[in-house]
């Protein structure tokens, strides 16, 4: 189960998810954040109190990177998931020249 939570400030949105990103979860919370991306506005998606991130999590998480969504996460093993996203999105943005998005 997954609990998904935004809020809307003057610059930008924040997504906040609680819960375990997986199987069904995964398509739901994608077409959640297209609908805030659709705003443009600069998204935040905040991993607060994720309990664990499965293959298609992960592959939707390295999808937003790419779309210059912002990921923060609270826990030493998200937070530490989340840094290895980051530098992986990076080293594919070196080698195409762009790594602004890699946030």
């Amino acid at each position: 189960m997954l609990h998904v939570s935004h809020t809307d400030s003057s610059t930008h949105t924040v997504i906040a998810i609680e819960g375990h990103l997986s199987g069904e979860c995964v398509p739901v919370l994608a077409q959640y954040c297209r609908e805030r991306l659709a705003n443009n506005r600069p998204l935040v998606l905040y991993l607060k109190n994720v309990s664990g991130v499965d293959d298609q999590g992960c592959d939707l998480l390295r999808q937003l990177l790419s779309q210059g969504v912002r990921l923060r996460a609270t826990g030493v093993y998200i937070r530490r998931m989340v840094e290895e996203l980051k530098r992986e999105c990076a080293a594919r943005a070196f080698k195409g020249g762009d790594e602004s998005h890699c946030r």
